[in-house]
């Protein structure tokens, strides 16, 4: 519940949580977020819809995520994402049609 809180945090990195299964919804909340690397956190099912309020992120890792089937719809607002790795995500059915 406090993740909110951490407001100034600009890098996340979970790499390697092999049993991550799925991130809190206030994750939108870290607007200052600029790196989030989830590399290997092959349980991981799903993200958060708010995903698409971290206006600042530049860079988001999935690789390997292979129990990801699709990306939240918000990601299409993420207009300063320059770096978008989705590396061997196996079960990702298709991306978001706003990311185009």
């Amino acid at each position: 519940e406090g993740l909110g809180d951490l407001s100034m945090l600009n890098k996340i990195n979970l790499h390697g949580c092999r049993r991550l299964r799925g991130l809190p919804d206030r994750l939108g909340d870290l607007t200052g977020l600029k790196e989030l690397n989830l590399a290997e956190c092959i349980d991981l099912q799903r993200l958060p819809e708010r995903l698409g309020d971290l206006i600042g992120l530049k860079e988001l890792n999935l690789s390997w995520c292979k129990w990801l089937e699709e990306l939240p719809d918000g990601l299409g607002n993420l207009t300063g994402l320059k770096t978008l790795i989705l590396q061997n995500c196996k079960g990702l059915i298709g991306l978001p049609e706003r990311l185009w």
